[in-house]
Parts: C-alpha cells; sequence; structure tokens
C-alpha cells in the first residue's frame, strides 16, 4: 500500500528498492550474526564452564558392564571410548575381573 502511488509511475524502480532493502537487511543480519559469534578459544572456555558448573551441582557415577571382553581388547573400541570420554570430560578406571558368570 505505501508504494502504491510510486508503483504505478515505476513498476520496476520500485521492484529493484524493494530487492535492494531485502539485501540490505540480510546483510544486517549476516554481520550481527558475525558480531555475536564466539572465537574458537571463547566456545572452549564457555564449554569448560559448563562442565565446572554441571560438577557443582553434583558428581554422577556410572558402572558398565562389557560383555564381551573382546570389546576392551580391540584396540579401535578402546580408542573410541577414550575420544568419547575426552570429550565429556568424563573420568574413572576399568576394572577387568577375567570371566563373568550370569548364571
Amino acid at each position: 500500500r505505501v508504494l502504491a502511488t510510486q508503483q504505478s509511475a515505476d513498476p520496476t524502480q520500485v521492484e529493484a528498492d524493494v530487492r535492494r532493502q531485502v539485501a540490505e537487511r540480510a546483510e544486517a543480519h549476516r554481520a550481527a550474526n558475525a558480531a555475536r559469534r564466539l572465537t574458537k578459544e571463547q566456545r572452549r572456555e564457555k564449554a569448560l564452564e559448563k562442565v565446572q558448573l554441571d560438577r557443582a551441582l553434583g558428581l554422577h557415577a556410572a558402572v558398565f558392564a562389557v560383555l564381551s571382553p573382546l570389546a576392551i581388547a580391540d584396540v579401535r573400541c578402546r580408542f573410541k571410548i577414550g575420544v568419547s570420554a575426552k570429550e565429556l570430560h568424563l573420568t574413572g578406571s576399568l576394572a577387568s575381573c577375567g570371566v563373568r558368570d550370569d548364571a
């Protein structure tokens, strides 16, 4: 409605103005997002602060039984477990007791 008077005069110019305004808003949005984006170090610090906050709320323990002794013997599996534990800032130990009898 606002552009109705201009539209009758030169519709091509009105369309170009609208497209320019849309592009300006999109660029302003991208620039604002880029300005708010955290650096790699800031993201790392934020993640560590979150872990410390979670630890301040209390520590939790979990016990896992690995049914297949081959899973722990497999180097690839141990590597995946180690990487996952490091990414999640987990600590703990492994107790191996040989044969497991469920009967």
